[in-house]
């Protein structure tokens, strides 16, 4: 399925970087699978040999935020969760994945 994955417009893809998930306060993988629910591809910087992507999605589990948004230069949009943050901004875990997804969904312009 390759073929496929390469014809999907990048505004599809919303590139994931997890933290290394030492000291977790969330459940890391909520606001990923909410995008992947709404119909995005996701991929994984690094691991993925066809990444590109327009939004990327840095999740670390707690507020010490070990990956960066500076690590992953090339993105038009980014979104960095620190624990119960959103792009430094308070914001409960019940309510991430609403958030994350109503992010992605604006820099695609849905």
């Amino acid at each position: 399925m390759k073929s496929g994955v390469l014809t999907l417009q990048a505004g599809k893809r919303a590139a994931v970087k997890y933290c290394g998930g030492c000291n977790p306060r969330i459940d890391r993988e909520n606001p990923a699978r909410a995008l992947a629910r709404a119909g995005a591809l996701l991929v994984y910087p690094g691991r993925d040999a066809e990444d590109k992507a327009d939004f990327i999605l840095i999740i670390n589990g707690c507020e010490t935020g070990c990956v960066s948004p500076e690590e992953y230069p090339g993105y038009r949009h980014t979104l960095v969760v620190r624990g119960e943050s959103l792009n430094g901004r308070h914001c409960p875990e019940s309510d991430l994945p609403e958030q994350v997804l109503d992010a992605w969904l604006k820099t695609r312009g849905d």
